[in-house]
């Protein structure tokens, strides 16, 4: 079983486990771009599921910057079971910022992919 098929609760766990520069490898089973640029799919994945900031944005709104990605490399495919999440995250993260708070999900994730690591849930 490819990890974008794993239960929400693994891909928690292996977000967590991996450093972040290789964050993409994650759902790389079920993406597809044109290119496959691992610098555009690592931006995608990073955006889309744990952070966005200026720095990480070159400073564009984040639906700006998710376009000028789909410029440079078109997305093909993109894993079915983490759509929701990734709305989600962007979501929260959205009310975060205008809250002054920002967050990276996948720290905030750390504690129970940690959890479900040692329970082996």
């Amino acid at each position: 079983m490819s990890l974008c098929h794993c239960r929400f609760s693994l891909f928690e766990s292996y977000v967590a486990r991996l450093p972040l520069t290789h964050l993409y490898h994650i759902c790389l089973d079920s993406f597809k771009s044109k290119k496959m640029d691992p610098e555009v799919i690592y931006l995608f994945t990073k955006v889309s599921y744990d952070e966005d900031n200026d720095k990480l944005t070159n400073g564009l709104f984040i639906q700006l910057f998710l376009e000028e990605l789909q410029a440079r490399d078109p997305i093909i495919s993109a894993p079915v079971d983490y759509i929701m999440i990734y709305q989600a995250s962007i979501r929260l993260r959205g009310l975060a910022h205008a809250l002054h708070q920002p967050r990276s999900l996948a720290k905030a994730w750390k504690p129970i992919a940690e959890r479900v690591l040692r329970e082996d849930i």
